[in-house]
């Protein structure tokens, strides 16, 4: 990458090898940041920032760069894009609950209800939300809607019995 510190291929791929030493999130993220120009210009380089953002835990800034960039579909990224918006709206929907601002929560958890245009995917049929649901119905004992909550903790509850590996994209997570 030294040689040619134009091509966002090699830089994807150090960043790889960057990742398999163990270099920390933050390591990673200043590295990345000081070619943005090329991570902007990959799909890959993109979400690999947006993931070392959710890692060191800037969620709101996760979620500003995300509207600012239109992912693609592309072969084997089923479900990453997906994955850190998740991320960042979970993460900031627990914050604002346990600061005790409900309304807030069920602001942030409203827009998984369709996922934006700009990730390059859209909601699978089927997919199962039991921690979204989980979290709404915290917003909502919060805000002393107990029926609400209860048919939010109920719908948590829905699914497998026994955990087991999730092979599709819209399969639950065990845990």
């Amino acid at each position: 990458f030294s040689l040619d510190t134009h091509d966002a291929r090699v830089l994807m791929e150090l960043d790889q090898l960057y990742k398999n030493l163990n270099r920390t999130p933050e390591q990673r993220l200043t590295f990345l940041d000081s070619h943005l120009l090329l991570v902007i210009s990959r799909d890959d380089l993109y979400l690999e920032r947006i993931t070392l953002l959710n890692q060191t835990g800037e969620y709101e800034r996760t979620l500003e760069l995300r509207l600012c960039y239109k992912f693609h579909q592309w072969e084997g990224g089923e479900g990453k894009t997906i994955k850190q918006f998740l991320t960042a709206v979970l993460e900031l929907a627990k914050e604002a609950i346990s600061k005790g601002d409900a309304q807030k929560a069920l602001d942030l958890l409203s827009t998984t209800n369709t996922y934006p245009e700009n990730l390059g995917e859209g909601k699978l049929y089927g997919t199962r939300e039991n921690d979204i649901n989980y979290l709404k119905g915290l917003a909502y004992e919060l805000l002393n809607e107990s029926e609400a909550a209860t048919t939010f903790y109920l719908k948590a509850t829905a699914g497998d019995h026994k955990p087991v590996q999730a092979i599709f994209d819209n399969d639950p997570q065990p845990d």
